[in-house]
């Protein structure tokens, strides 16, 4: 797999995590709202982690492939 291929797939695979990060954390919402906190609080959880590793992988998938050789 070459550098550019890395970088493609490492933004397809933040994409999905800051989507899927974004729909745990307005589900938990949603629940809270609804007075199930029970149900919300591991939604909320793995949200905010899905969310960090999205952002964290779109940010480095925007940094330059260091040269090889």
């Amino acid at each position: 797999m070459d550098p550019d291929q890395k970088v493609k797939l490492a933004r397809i695979l933040g994409y999905i995590c800051v989507l899927v990060g974004a729909f745990n954390l307005v589900l938990a919402g949603v629940l809270a709202l609804r007075d199930q906190t029970q149900v919300g609080f591991p939604l909320l959880g793995s949200g905010a982690g899905a969310l960090t590793m999205g952002i964290i992988m779109l940010a480095l998938a925007r940094q330059k492939p260091k040269s090889e050789g």
